[in-house]
């Protein structure tokens, strides 16, 4: 009688013991989704605090303050269906180039010439002007009267872009960047395309822009010169900003 006594006490403490631990593991088991969830809510609740978010002016007026303050930046230009037409019948269809304000520019430019690819490269600083033969590629020095890019301004291209952008609006915000579509008229581009100009006419552009007024690209949509068709882009990298540039006058033998 008191081993049966013994063992059915050996049961009621098993059957607690696993009602104990069944329970424990409950207890686990909303623990852990609570610290889940608590967990994501925090996540969702930085996430959301990190995101800054601006209206299309407010990220235009920050972008503006932001181009004024650099002294620096570096380009790249690039096109889809067609290309950027200079006096002289030079045809540009990529090119890159360094910029420090107030004067100093070097381009290196890949033109199309008679049907013939030919590379150029361009400096200036101090008021003095510097272009490669495009056949030998040594410097020459140059009168401003002979300059191919004399109607061109590199270092005002993105000032007149971002000042002078009307109706723009806020398509996306992605990887930390506004994508922003708006217009401009044409004759605000003229320090990308010089005096070849079609006048008065609407463009559309693209522009990704960094929280901190940083621009990035720039896509200029449609017809600006005379031989634009409306499947024409130009395609404007912009990187580096406020990075330092060395600057010397190229050997010329």
């Amino acid at each position: 009688m008191i081993f049966l006594k013994k063992r059915h006490k050996i049961r009621i403490i098993k059957s607690n013991v696993h009602i104990v631990l069944n329970f424990g593991k409950i207890l686990i088991q909303k623990n852990t989704f609570l610290w889940i969830s608590l967990f994501l809510i925090l996540l969702v609740g930085c996430n959301t605090q990190s995101k800054v978010t601006y209206s299309s002016e407010e990220i235009i007026n920050i972008s503006k303050i932001f181009v004024n303050q650099s002294k620096t930046f570096e380009f790249s230009l690039t096109h889809r269906n067609g290309y950027t037409l200079l006096p002289g019948n030079l045809n540009i269809s990529k090119a890159k180039g360094k910029i420090q304000k107030p004067n100093k520019i070097l381009i290196d430019a890949e033109i199309i010439s008679n049907d013939f690819l030919l590379k150029l490269s361009y400096l200036t600083f101090d008021e003095k002007f510097w272009i490669t033969n495009p056949i030998s590629n040594k410097w020459g020095k140059i009168p401003n009267s002979d300059n191919p890019f004399k109607e061109v301004n590199p270092i005002q291209i993105i000032v007149d872009i971002i000042t002078n952008i009307k109706s723009s609006e806020i398509k996306s915000y992605d990887d930390n960047s506004y994508n922003i579509s708006a217009n401009i008229i044409s004759n605000d581009l003229k320090s990308l395309v010089g005096g070849m100009i079609i006048p008065d006419k609407s463009v559309k552009i693209e522009l990704l822009i960094s929280p901190n007024g940083e621009i990035s690209k720039v896509n200029i949509i449609g017809e600006v010169q005379p031989k634009d068709t409306v499947d024409t882009v130009r395609i404007i990298k912009f990187y580096n900003w406020d990075k330092a540039i060395e600057w010397k006058e190229p050997l010329i033998k």
